[in-house]
């Protein structure tokens, strides 16, 4: 973020008077800034809807989880979608589930990167002015004609690839990758799953 876009939205963060609208105000301005889809904030608090949570499953501590407290954004592909809901499906998430869950338990922010299938390889590219991110696959997780790989890089990198360059290239778990991206698709995500990209 530009020093004077930082600057304003800490001004008006520094305006309000209670917590939910500085909450609210700072993912207002994280999200109205350029290549800024959705920002979100989550606080870990008391397990409180558990018995109606579909996550229940997933959730090996029922005494706390991360609760939706603060949400901004505006879909590309359908504007009038609104992403400032605190009341979704994914208004609760259990720690070490999921992308946010992850980050949550861990502190350790977490790339998400939309890579054509040419973008992973088993063997470093060269001649590439491309970032190039090497590690051990974490887990492959397919959605339909899409998968998630999750690798063990520093810092760790989930690469958005379809089933076709999962089948060709042999993806599984402990397999040895190198991730090449331009700066310009990366993004760093703390966001929950909802809106999914693989539409799950």
């Amino acid at each position: 973020m530009e020093d004077d876009r930082l600057l304003s939205l800490a001004v008006a963060v520094a305006s309000e008077r209670n917590l939910q609208d500085v909450l609210q105000t700072i993912v207002r301005g994280l999200a109205s800034q350029p290549g800024v889809a959705l920002a979100r904030i989550w606080l870990l608090l008391p397990g409180d809807i558990c018995d109606s949570c579909f996550l229940r499953d997933h959730c090996l501590n029922r005494t706390r989880c991360l609760h939706l407290v603060a949400s901004a954004g505006t879909a590309l592909n359908s504007p009038g979608e609104d992403w400032s809901r605190l009341d979704g499906r994914f208004r609760r998430l259990p720690l070490n589930s999921f992308i946010v869950g992850v980050v949550g338990a861990t502190g350790t922010a977490t790339l998400i990167q939309d890579v054509a299938e040419q973008s992973l390889h088993l063997e470093r590219p060269e001649g590439s002015a491309r970032n190039v991110l090497a590690g051990d696959i974490a887990e492959v997780a397919v959605h339909g004609e899409r998968a998630r790989v999750r690798i063990r890089s520093a810092p760790p990198i989930t690469a958005e690839v379809t089933t076709g360059s999962v089948e060709r290239l042999g993806l599984r778990e402990d397999l040895a990758v190198f991730a090449s991206c331009k700066a310009v698709e990366v993004q760093v995500r703390v966001d929950a799953p909802e809106p999914d990209t693989l539409g799950t």
